[in-house]
């Protein structure tokens, strides 16, 4: 069953969410039109820069684990590239 997201996967905005099927089944990413414009775009290291700064505005980044987060959205971006349908 297909879910309805509240919020971007990406950086957790709320408003003005785009869907992107995916490969897997009924599976969808959301993303608000900010991270939407870099993902068309395709500039995955600002979307990942974004990502990681919505973060911060949630929960401060404690010192010298900015580099473990770092890794971790990149992986969300990498598993997005991979699962993401173009041109649907």
């Amino acid at each position: 069953m297909q879910r309805q997201s509240t919020c971007c996967d990406l950086c957790g905005g709320f408003q003005d969410l785009r869907q992107y099927p995916t490969g897997k089944g009924a599976v969808s990413w959301y993303a608000c039109a900010d991270c939407a414009r870099l993902i068309d775009a395709e500039l995955w290291e600002q979307l990942i820069e974004r990502s990681i700064a919505a973060y911060g505005q949630i929960r401060p980044i404690p010192v010298g684990e900015e580099p473990i987060l770092r890794q971790h959205v990149e992986q969300l971006v990498h598993a997005f590239r991979s699962f993401r349908l173009v041109g649907v």
